[in-house]
């Protein structure tokens, strides 16, 4: 039986994940569905100056099952080649003998 892990106050979890094609190591964090949310909109914010270009691919919000899936361009401007950042909101999930 799976469930859901929670926190303290019952409130359900979510793990953000973060990876770039141009990074070693993803970024994770776990949190509350309303909080992931924010922190993604934060991270897929689109820009375009003289240093920095950002742009939005994908984006797919399922809050049916609280999922979201979204890719984004950069591109670090007179760095080299653009890369890739895929971002994810899961469900986190305790494997729970019953």
């Amino acid at each position: 039986m799976f469930d859901q892990i929670t926190n303290k106050k019952g409130e359900n979890l979510y793990i953000l994940t973060s990876v770039s094609t141009n990074d070693i190591k993803p970024y994770i964090t776990v949190n509350t569905w309303a909080k992931c949310k924010e922190q993604l909109e934060q991270m897929i914010v689109e820009t375009d100056n003289d240093r920095f270009f950002a742009q939005l691919i994908h984006k797919e919000v399922d809050d049916k099952f609280h999922t979201v899936k979204a890719s984004m361009r950069c591109n670090r401007k007179g760095w080299g080649n653009d890369f890739f950042k895929y971002i994810t909101i899961e469900p986190l999930y305790t494997q729970a003998w019953k």
